[in-house]
């Protein structure tokens, strides 16, 4: 097989090297060819730098080979495409991906399942009956037997809201089971800490507010207590009264009954001795 001369190729013709090497034909410079070699990378094909090359080829040159070699080289030949293919593939199936993250990454509400399947989630809030906790994502995830010991993985469900808001739910149970646990996923402690002092501080202002009653209070001040967050001293004072008030009701029920109890008894007695 002859080298074929630089007038016979155009540029950006496809050529190749006494090794069989794909490159794009750039032009000739003192009988010599200048050439890109054809890169495939995970990105794609790309082009190299401009090489010299003494010869070229407009098909790919081959040794002459026994019967038994020709046979083994067509196998490597076709094990090769078919990496190729398999590279390309996984190429492509990579930059999908990256694509559909991007987009899931710039929705609010949806942001947080990129870090998921990349593994970023660490921790997270777990918020049920009124009362936060931050816990690992491993002990969020893993339901345990009477004995302590790992049992079954609950499911993390993402719930759509008519207003459009988006939120993750845990069941309370591996089988889908109790209470739907309304959960916040973080990529560090620091966040989730973050985020609780942030919750805790909203049932303060919807308490100064009048949203809610004293009596909510308690599940907040549980929660922040066991986060280690300082609780104001106006929450404090409102919950003890509330507390106090509860208190009092109690007794003054109970002596009701009481004073009741006892009239009865005296009129039981009375009765019985006017016999």
């Amino acid at each position: 097989m002859k080298t074929i001369t630089q007038d016979k190729i155009e540029k950006g013709a496809t050529v190749y090297l006494i090794d069989g090497q794909e490159c794009v034909y750039e032009g000739e410079i003192g009988g010599k060819h200048l050439v890109r070699q054809v890169l495939e990378t995970e990105e794609g094909e790309e082009l190299s730098d401009i090489i010299i090359a003494q010869g070229v080829f407009l098909s790919p040159p081959t040794v002459k080979l026994a019967d038994e070699v020709r046979e083994l080289n067509d196998r490597l030949t076709d094990l090769r495409a078919e990496a190729a293919n398999l590279h390309k593939e996984i190429s492509e199936s990579q930059r999908s991906r990256k694509a559909i993250l991007t987009v899931i990454s710039q929705e609010k509400g949806l942001e947080r399942i990129a870090d998921f399947i990349a593994g970023r989630i660490t921790h997270a809030m777990v918020v049920d009956r009124g009362e936060a906790r931050i816990q690992t994502l491993e002990s969020v995830l893993k339901m345990r037997n009477e004995y302590g010991r790992d049992k079954a993985i609950k499911l993390i469900t993402l719930f759509g809201q008519s207003r459009g808001s988006l939120e993750f739910k845990i069941n309370e149970y591996q089988d889908g089971s109790g209470t739907n646990q309304t959960i916040f996923l973080f990529t560090s402690e620091a966040d989730a800490a973050e985020a609780l002092r942030s919750w805790v501080s909203s049932k303060w202002d919807e308490w100064r507010t009048g949203k809610i009653k004293e009596y909510y209070l308690g599940n907040a001040i549980e929660s922040a207590a066991a986060g280690g967050i300082e609780i104001p001293a106006d929450v404090k004072l409102a919950f003890s009264e509330h507390v106090r008030r509860g208190k009092e009701e109690v007794v003054n029920r109970a002596r009701a009954e009481l004073e009741k109890a006892e009239k009865s008894l005296m009129e039981h007695e009375a009765a019985q001795s006017g016999k």
